[in-house]
């Protein structure tokens, strides 16, 4: 699994929700 550190906590993020934030990531950067 995958850990995303957010505000000092750390999230270990299930791989679905990987995928969405990945893809909201590269969304982002393309605004």
């Amino acid at each position: 699994m995958k850990s995303l550190a957010v505000n000092g906590w750390t999230i270990y993020a299930h791989p679905m929700f990987w995928e969405k934030t990945e893809m909201l990531a590269a969304k982002v950067k393309r605004l």
